[in-house]
């Protein structure tokens, strides 16, 4: 029965087509009948064309008695016009169309039926392509740009229904799509260029409003900051601007207030110093006149007066001294002459009618600063013509009394400070500390004449004394000698053991005589230097062959060096010689083991002496004191070794009046060292 009905239809179709039409409806069928056999699914055929006209499409749904039992085929032939018209309902923006197509390629739907009716292949568009490619090797893509059947250039989206094999493809125009982005940037930039004038205008109303203020506060406080402090900023903004620049105008104001101030205060401390350190000058000044002067009070009166005037402002002053009684003129600075003459010629009694006066009374700073205001000053006709009122007396005291004045006197009315009363009084203490010194130095210069005088009376009594002693000496000392000679072998050994000790002591007395008259005639400045030419080792030999015999028998040892290059001395033979002989006695005295060792050489042109021992030595403190007259190393009632401290002090000044010097050196237990320098030749 079905396939009768196949060939009926195939028969019907055949009528109403072409015999291709005819047999593609009949396989068509028979596709259709075998799909409802084996499956018992709905068919659909493919799409096909009418005698020219609208698209066709063949559908068979089988019909089941029950599930499974199919019994027969409902088939039916579907105009694809009204798919058309979906398909034309479909706008996609302005020019956006959709249609739909087969697989291969025809064109079922399309808004221009025109299209449709003319058979237009879409087979060779991409986006057809794309839309049946295989899709398991191709990416997924959702839209496409291609070209339409019109060969516009479209993006282009499609979606295919599988049962079916069609495609439904859907193109806008590229144009159009980018019509919306075009028309989005022109907003933009048509926003853009309207923000930009915008953003022009505001900044030419900040720079109006905020850029030209800035500049302006910027300029003014470079004003300022370069020190103009005067400056001041007009700016009527109504904003914070305005209110900033009237905080910097207060600030400049205090700035200002606080600069003037500072350079008030800057003066203040400026001058200040400057007075200080004049002061100082001055006071420094008056203490070197002091130093240069120690005795004349005249140079350091002088220079009080000037720095005095100077830096007190006055016009002319004066120094007074007071005796205990009256003032009298000591010095004065810019006076007139017939003033001058009437301070040298008057005195002034302690009293109320002036400054100085009252100076007497209260021994204290008396300042009038306007004499004609003060109702007990009573001034004579001289002060009156050289012009006084304003007056500053200020005392000289030494502990506590009276010893003068100094004055300060202005010609008008201007009272002297606190700063100026106070130098005055230091310039007082410095005129008594001058007085003083000059006070002193004349008792002491006093004193040394008197002590001088007593000195020449001491030395021209030892001298006489010594000279009047040595007469009587001589006498016994010949005489014991004659009486040795004439009782030789005469007397018994007693008395001639008591006439040596007569001898010996005469002429140790003798020495000694000698040594007070040396001394004597030194310090009466009688003694001179009488030069002649001799060899030292001459005189080294007879000074050494006397002191032997005052050795301790073989425990001390003389030993001599004499360097062989020493020409002939031209100097006080004698002087040397006994020079020589006080150093090798003090030796032998005082060395009772060991070796005095006498040494002679020259260095740089002058001669050296040397007298060493390996005695008792002396103390560093001895040292000092040991050419002084009558002094000895040892001056305890104790002591072991006697002399009278003379030969040392004759041998000192003895060397130095020939031109030389003498220094020792000494240490306790390992003895003294005496080295003499002296020029070769004696100097007038």
């Amino acid at each position: 029965m079905l396939a009768a009905k196949a060939k009926m239809l195939g028969s019907e179709t055949a009528t109403r087509g072409s015999n291709m039409e005819a047999v593609l409806i009949a396989f068509g069928i028979l596709i259709a009948i075998w799909i409802l056999v084996l499956w018992g699914s709905t068919y659909f055929g493919p799409a096909y064309f009418v005698r020219g006209s609208e698209p066709y499409m063949t559908i068979a749904v089988p019909i089941e008695r029950f599930a499974g039992d199919v019994i027969g085929v409902l088939q039916a032939e579907v105009n694809l016009k009204y798919i058309g018209d979906v398909v034309a309902a479909i706008h996609i923006g302005k020019a956006g169309h959709a249609y739909a197509i087969t697989r291969t390629g025809e064109l079922i739907a399309h808004p221009d039926i025109s299209l449709v009716l003319q058979r237009k292949k879409a087979s060779g568009l991409e986006q057809a392509k794309a839309a049946f490619a295989d899709r398991a090797n191709q990416p997924k893509t959702a839209v496409i740009v291609a070209h339409n059947l019109q060969g516009i250039k479209v993006f282009s989206s499609f979606a295919v229904a599988a049962g079916l094999g069609w495609a439904v493809i859907i193109d806008r125009p590229v144009s159009e799509a980018y019509e919306t982005l075009y028309a989005s940037m022109f907003r933009t930039g048509t926003l853009f260029l309207i923000g930009l004038g915008l953003a022009l205008l505001a900044s030419l109303f900040l720079a109006r409003r905020v850029v030209r203020p800035v500049s302006i506060l910027r300029a003014g406080v470079e004003r300022i900051g370069t020190g103009d402090l005067g400056y001041r900023l007009d700016l009527k903004t109504g904003d914070e601007i305005e209110v900033l620049a009237d905080e910097f105008n207060k600030m400049t104001a205090q700035l200002q207030e606080s600069y003037a101030g500072l350079e008030q205060k800057v003066e203040d401390r400026t001058r200040e110093l400057t007075e200080a350190l004049e002061q100082q000058t001055a006071t420094a000044e008056v203490l070197r006149v002091i130093s240069s002067s120690p005795t004349d009070v005249q140079p350091v009166f002088d220079t009080i007066l000037e720095d005095a005037l100077r830096i007190c402002e006055a016009h002319y002053g004066g120094i007074f001294r007071f005796d205990g009684e009256v003032f009298q003129y000591a010095a004065s600075s810019n006076v007139s002459p017939d003033f001058l003459a009437y301070l040298k010629s008057t005195t002034i009694k302690p009293g109320r009618e002036s400054a100085l006066r009252r100076v007497g009374l209260e021994h204290r700073p008396v300042h009038i600063p306007d004499i004609l205001a003060d109702a007990e000053c009573d001034l004579p006709e001289p002060y009156r013509k050289e012009g006084m009122r304003t007056t500053l007396a200020v005392p000289l005291l030494r502990e506590k009394m009276l010893i003068g004045a100094i004055t300060m006197h202005r010609r008008d009315v201007r009272p002297f400070n606190e700063k100026q009363i106070a130098l005055l009084q230091t310039f007082a203490d410095q005129a008594v500390i001058a007085i003083e010194n000059v006070r002193l130095f004349q008792e002491i210069q006093e004193k040394n004449e008197q002590l001088e005088t007593a000195n020449r009376h001491k030395s021209q009594f030892l001298a006489n004394v010594s000279h009047e002693l040595r007469t009587p000496l001589n006498s016994i000392i010949g005489f014991t000698r004659i009486v040795q000679r004439k009782t030789e072998g005469q007397i018994e050994k007693l008395q001639k053991d008591n006439l040596q000790k007569v001898l010996i002591s005469s002429e140790h007395l003798l020495s000694l005589i000698n040594q007070l008259l040396d001394l004597a005639k030194i310090e009466a400045g009688r003694m001179e230097a009488y030069a002649e030419t001799f060899k030292l080792d001459e005189i080294i030999r007879v000074a050494t062959t006397t002191v032997e015999p005052l050795l301790k028998t073989g425990q001390v040892k003389l030993v001599t060096e004499i360097a062989p290059d020493i020409p002939p001395l031209k100097t006080d033979r004698d002087k040397l010689k006994q020079s020589m002989l006080n150093l090798l006695s003090n030796a032998a005295k005082f060395t009772e083991q060991g070796e005095i060792k006498v040494a002679a050489w020259r260095d740089d042109g002058m001669l050296k002496l040397a007298v060493s021992d390996t005695g008792i030595g002396m103390k560093k403190e001895e040292l000092d004191m040991i050419f002084e007259e009558f002094r000895q190393a040892d001056m305890s009632s104790t002591r072991r070794y006697g002399g009278t401290g003379l030969g040392l002090a004759i041998v000192k000044k003895f060397i130095i009046l020939m031109g030389g010097d003498i220094v020792v050196e000494s240490e306790v237990g390992k003895g003294s060292k005496f080295t003499i320098t002296m020029p070769m030749e004696l100097k007038k």
